[in-house]
Protein backbone atom coordinates (compact mmCIF):
# COMPACT_ATOMS: atom_id res chain seq x y z
CA UNK A 1 0.00 0.00 0.00
CA UNK A 2 0.76 3.66 0.21
CA UNK A 3 2.50 3.40 3.60
CA UNK A 4 4.74 0.55 2.43
CA UNK A 5 5.87 2.55 -0.62
CA UNK A 6 6.64 5.60 1.53
CA UNK A 7 8.63 3.44 3.94
CA UNK A 8 10.62 1.87 1.10
CA UNK A 9 11.36 5.27 -0.42
CA UNK A 10 12.48 6.57 2.96
CA UNK A 11 14.84 3.60 3.40
CA UNK A 12 16.35 4.16 -0.06
CA UNK A 13 16.87 7.87 0.62
CA UNK A 14 18.44 7.13 4.02
CA UNK A 15 20.87 4.67 2.39
CA UNK A 16 21.85 7.23 -0.26
CA UNK A 17 22.37 9.90 2.39
CA UNK A 18 24.58 7.53 4.39
CA UNK A 19 26.82 7.00 1.33
CA UNK A 20 27.39 10.76 1.12
CA UNK A 21 28.27 11.13 4.81
CA UNK A 22 31.78 12.56 5.34
CA UNK A 23 32.49 9.80 7.89
CA UNK A 24 31.50 7.11 5.38
CA UNK A 25 33.75 8.70 2.76
CA UNK A 26 36.68 8.80 5.22
CA UNK A 27 36.03 5.13 5.95
CA UNK A 28 36.71 4.33 2.28
CA UNK A 29 40.26 5.65 2.63
CA UNK A 30 39.86 9.32 1.81
CA UNK A 31 41.15 12.10 4.06
CA UNK A 32 40.38 15.77 4.63
CA UNK A 33 43.33 18.17 4.78
CA UNK A 34 43.14 21.59 6.41
CA UNK A 35 45.69 24.36 5.92
CA UNK A 36 47.25 26.49 8.65
CA UNK A 37 44.28 28.88 8.43
CA UNK A 38 41.84 26.02 9.10
CA UNK A 39 40.42 26.09 5.56
CA UNK A 40 39.78 22.81 3.74
CA UNK A 41 42.54 22.30 1.16
CA UNK A 42 41.50 21.81 -2.45
CA UNK A 43 44.60 23.10 -4.25
CA UNK A 44 48.33 22.94 -3.61
CA UNK A 45 48.55 26.70 -3.99
CA UNK A 46 46.65 27.10 -0.70
CA UNK A 47 49.80 26.18 1.24
CA UNK A 48 53.50 26.90 1.10
CA UNK A 49 56.55 24.75 1.82
CA UNK A 50 56.99 24.24 5.59
CA UNK A 51 53.31 25.01 6.35
CA UNK A 52 51.61 22.70 8.83
CA UNK A 53 48.62 20.78 7.53
CA UNK A 54 46.03 18.99 9.69
CA UNK A 55 44.82 15.76 8.06
CA UNK A 56 41.60 14.15 9.29
CA UNK A 57 41.39 10.39 8.74
CA UNK A 58 38.64 7.85 9.40
CA UNK A 59 40.40 6.94 12.66
CA UNK A 60 42.44 9.81 14.04
CA UNK A 61 44.27 12.71 12.52
CA UNK A 62 47.79 13.81 11.58
CA UNK A 63 49.71 17.04 11.88
CA UNK A 64 51.96 17.19 8.81
CA UNK A 65 54.45 19.62 7.31
CA UNK A 66 54.50 20.46 3.57
CA UNK A 67 57.82 19.37 2.07
CA UNK A 68 57.10 19.94 -1.62
CA UNK A 69 54.18 21.11 -3.76
CA UNK A 70 53.23 19.46 -7.04
CA UNK A 71 50.66 20.39 -9.65
CA UNK A 72 47.98 17.92 -10.79
CA UNK A 73 50.03 17.06 -13.91
CA UNK A 74 53.03 16.13 -11.75
CA UNK A 75 54.99 19.35 -12.36
CA UNK A 76 56.74 20.67 -9.29
CA UNK A 77 56.03 24.16 -7.98
CA UNK A 78 58.91 26.35 -6.97
CA UNK A 79 57.97 27.27 -3.38
CA UNK A 80 59.63 30.68 -3.64
CA UNK A 81 57.86 31.91 -6.77
CA UNK A 82 54.93 29.55 -7.34
CA UNK A 83 56.44 28.85 -10.77
CA UNK A 84 55.88 25.43 -12.35
CA UNK A 85 59.15 23.62 -13.06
Amino acid sequence: GFTTNKSAILQILAAKLHLLSPLTILGRGYALAYGPDGQLLRRSRQVEANDQVHVLLHEGSLLCRVVKKEKKDGGEENAASGEIL
